[in-house]
């Protein structure tokens, strides 16, 4: 293989080099033979053939690489690092292109999976509320994900560029918004709501029944919930704003969501001595 390839370098370096011939040697004895004498280049094989050759050769020795390398470990856990690697761009490239689709998703699955790891494993039923999970799976999608997505990716960054704000100021006003007015004044109001829609009473009241239900209910949890909320959130918030890009903002929260979920759930579970 690799006298091939040496091979391949000299014909390369051949076809640089030029060489004078002499045309009409029978005219040699005449006075004015080097009056006739013409410079010419030996002929050029076309410019593709060695490329053609090289790259042959040099693709057969990749393809010997690489079932030498896959035959240990070494190159099975590189060749599974490359898939990996590939998938997970073509997966970013896809959340890039369809990022409304991609909050949305994000907001169904992390409502629906937090909800049946609490019923199955905090709350321990012994089968799982399909109405309830249906309920919250709803509000993830169009709530979490989508609503939301016009927020963290339209709202906010539009009104940044009104106000000029740039840098850690900018990460600041946007964490006092979103925890100081957002959170409080929307968020978990609705989020109560849906609780009460979703509850063993849902079927016997309407959603306004279900709204005044579920605002009292916030009143009566607002300390404690936004003590939990600002320890929890505000570091999240922080990191959101400052590093995650615009796009992928709500696929972060709806990622944390679900930690949050699962920690208030073991955080229960805990004091509860179980």
């Amino acid at each position: 293989m690799s006298a091939a390839v040496y091979a391949v370098h000299a014909a390369r370096w051949a076809r640089t080099n030029q060489r004078a011939t002499i045309q009409d040697c029978s005219s040699l004895r005449r006075p004015s033979t080097f009056s006739r004498c013409t410079w010419a280049t030996t002929p050029k094989s076309p410019k593709h053939y060695t490329d053609v050759v090289y790259n042959s050769f040099l693709k057969e020795w990749e393809q010997e690489q690489a079932r030498l390398l896959s035959r240990c470990w070494r190159g099975r856990l590189k060749g599974l690092r490359q898939e990996v690697a590939s998938r997970t761009k073509a997966v970013k490239q896809w959340t890039l292109r369809n990022p409304i689709t991609t909050s949305s998703l994000a907001g169904l699955v992390s409502t629906v999976a937090s909800d049946f790891l609490v019923q199955r494993y905090f709350e321990k039923r012994e089968s799982t509320d399909l109405r309830r999970s249906a309920i919250m799976g709803f509000f993830g999608l169009s709530y979490i994900g989508f609503l939301q997505h016009f927020l963290y990716t339209g709202f906010w960054p539009m009104f940044l560029k009104a106000s000029r704000l740039t840098g850690p100021k900018a990460v600041v006003f946007q964490v006092f918004g979103d925890q100081g007015i957002y959170m409080p004044c929307a968020y978990l109001p609705v989020f109560y709501t849906v609780k009460e829609m979703a509850g063993p009473t849902g079927l016997f009241i309407t959603a306004p029944e279900a709204a005044v239900a579920g605002v009292a209910r916030y009143w009566q949890n607002v300390t404690s919930d936004l003590q939990l909320c600002y320890c929890y959130w505000l570091p999240m918030q922080g990191i959101s704003f400052s590093l995650i890009p615009t796009a992928l903002r709500v696929v972060f929260m709806s990622a944390a969501s679900l930690g949050w979920q699962l920690g208030l759930g073991a955080a229960m579970l805990r004091s509860s001595g179980g």
